[in-house]
C-alpha cells in the first residue's frame, strides 16, 4: 500500500530558450511560437512561449521525488493553465495535501513563475494500489 508523504519537496526550475527549442524535438512540436522568437514577436506575447507540458513536467518531477515509481505507476495528472510561461522564465512548484480515502491520495498542485504568477493549478493523485 502506498503511504501519504505529507510534504512534497518544490521543484525550482530555470527554463530558457535552449531547453525549449530541445523540448520541441523531443516532443514532435515545432510550433515556432515555442522557437522562434521573429514568429512570437507577432503574438500577444511577443516572446516565445514554453510548451506546458514542459512546465508541467516540473509537477511530475516533484512527485516523482516524493513517490519514485509509485508515481509512474499509479499517478495522474489533472491540470489548467493559467498563465504562459514566456522564456526565460524560472518557476516552481507547490503541491499541498488535500485529502486521502481507499482508493487514493490526492493533492493540489500549482506552479508559478520568480513573480509569483501562477501558471499551473490543479490536482495530482496516486491510486493505492
Amino acid at each position: 500500500m502506498i503511504n501519504k508523504v505529507l510534504t512534497i519537496p518544490s521543484i525550482i526550475k530555470k527554463i530558457d530558450q535552449q531547453l525549449v527549442n530541445k523540448y520541441a524535438i523531443a516532443a514532435n512540436d515545432p510550433n515556432p511560437i515555442h522557437t522562434d522568437p521573429n514568429i512570437a514577436q507577432h503574438t500577444i506575447f511577443k516572446k516565445p512561449v514554453a510548451h506546458g507540458m514542459l512546465i508541467a513536467s516540473a509537477i511530475s518531477e516533484a512527485m516523482t521525488s516524493a513517490y519514485g515509481d509509485d508515481w509512474f505507476q499509479y499517478g495522474s495528472i489533472q491540470i489548467k493553465w493559467k498563465a504562459p510561461a514566456i522564456t526565460p522564465i524560472e518557476i516552481f512548484t507547490e503541491i499541498t495535501f488535500a485529502k486521502e480515502d481507499e482508493v487514493a491520495i490526492t493533492y493540489n498542485a500549482k506552479c508559478f513563475n520568480e513573480d509569483g504568477t501562477m501558471l499551473i493549478i490543479g490536482k495530482v493523485s496516486l491510486r493505492r494500489n
